[in-house]
């Protein structure tokens, strides 16, 4: 699907409707995003920070671990509620700034992280607003009426979007790692960013 597209003609775009429609009808499916706009630059940057990040040793990420019922900081994610054993991969959630986190990760080298973690945000929630956009458009819901349930409510300065960096480290003994476990994604779009690793869909 791309993402900018000024000069589709009529046709070519009933066609993207159209291959869109059923996928966004049964609230299952994937679409690959072209012509997004996103500098390749901050996608290098972005991926150096995450890797920067996970890098650290654990002790140190463990200082900005994320709260049971929260979802910004570090984590290493449970199977399930029920299971002690942890899936084989970490994770660190931001909203917004993620400054409070990374002034404790580097206290006199944050700036870039921060900085670059900002940026990324604003272009993934511009992408997000694009593809529900077109995906709405799809469902032949097109004008301001059947939109205001996208706007902010209540002060709010916008729809709520989280930032999720994950690392997957190689196991050493790869019979006997679970990996990520299949689940579904309770957001209403999930942009994924593969990095070129094949097996995440």
């Amino acid at each position: 699907m791309s993402l900018h597209c000024p000069t589709l003609m009529h046709g070519r775009q009933q066609l993207l409707l159209q291959a869109i429609r059923v996928p966004t009808q049964s609230m299952t499916g994937a679409f690959q995003a072209i012509n997004h706009g996103v500098p390749l630059s901050l996608f290098r940057e972005t991926d150096f920070q995450a890797r920067r990040l996970f890098s650290l040793p654990m002790e140190w990420k463990q200082l900005v671990a994320r709260p049971p019922s929260g979802a910004t900081g570090y984590c290493l994610t449970r199977i399930s509620p029920f299971i002690p054993k942890l899936m084989w991969s970490e994770g660190f959630g931001m909203m917004g700034s993620p400054v409070e986190h990374a002034r404790q990760l580097w206290p006199q080298d944050h700036a870039k992280f921060c900085e670059v973690m900002e940026q990324w945000q604003a272009e993934m929630k511009t992408s997000c607003e694009k593809v529900v956009g077109i995906m709405l458009a799809s469902l032949g819901l097109t004008n301001e009426e059947d939109m205001k349930w996208f706007e902010p409510k209540n002060g709010c300065d916008g729809t709520p979007c989280v930032l999720q960096l994950n690392s997957y480290q190689v196991c050493p003994d790869l019979d006997r790692a679970m990996g990520l476990a299949p689940h579904t994604d309770s957001s209403l779009i999930t942009l994924l960013n593969q990095r070129n690793i094949s097996d995440l869909c």
